[in-house]
C-alpha cells in the first residue's frame, strides 16, 4: 500500500543530509509491471542505467531519478516499496538500533553495495534500509 498527496507548497526538495530521505524502490515479483504501473500513474519516464554487471531499472521526473525498480531478493518477502536513508555512521546507527528495541534483518556485507547498507525493522513492525555512502 502506498498513498498520495498533493501538497498546498509543493513537494520538498530532496536531501543527501545524514539521516534524510535519500532514496526509494518498488521489490517485486515483476518489477516491469510494477514500474508500467506507476508510469501510468503521472508523468514518469520509463530509463535503465548499468549496475553491478546488470540494468538498473527506475521512474524519471522530469529528467530527475525518482522510483525504483527491482526484482524482490526474496520470494518470501511479499511485494512491497523499500525507503533508504542516509546515515553518517551504519555501525553506529544499527548500535542505536538494537538499543532502542530494534532487529536487523540484514546486517552490512560486502556482497551488498560494498557493505553499504542495513535493513531494520523497528519495534512495531515497519522496516527501512539505511545506507552509509551513496
Amino acid at each position: 500500500m502506498f498513498s498520495l498527496i498533493n501538497t498546498v507548497n509543493g513537494d520538498p526538495e530532496a536531501q543527501q543530509t545524514d539521516n534524510g530521505w535519500i532514496w526509494q524502490e518498488v521489490w517485486s515479483d515483476n518489477p516491469e509491471q510494477s514500474k508500467a504501473f506507476y508510469q501510468s500513474l503521472g508523468n514518469y519516464s520509463a530509463q535503465n542505467k548499468p549496475l553491478n554487471n546488470g540494468n538498473y531499472s527506475y521512474l524519471a521526473l522530469n529528467g530527475t531519478p525518482a522510483i525504483g525498480f527491482v526484482k524482490k531478493p526474496d520470494a518470501e518477502i511479499g511485494n512491497t516499496w523499500v525507503n533508504y536513508i542516509k546515515v553518517a555512521d551504519l555501525d553506529a546507527t544499527l548500535l542505536k538500533v538494537t538499543a532502542a528495541g530494534g532487529i536487523v534483518l540484514m546486517a552490512p556485507n560486502d556482497k551488498v553495495r560494498s557493505g553499504s547498507v542495513a535493513i531494520i525493522r523497528d519495534p512495531a513492525g515497519a522496516g527501512i534500509v539505511i545506507q552509509e555512502q551513496m
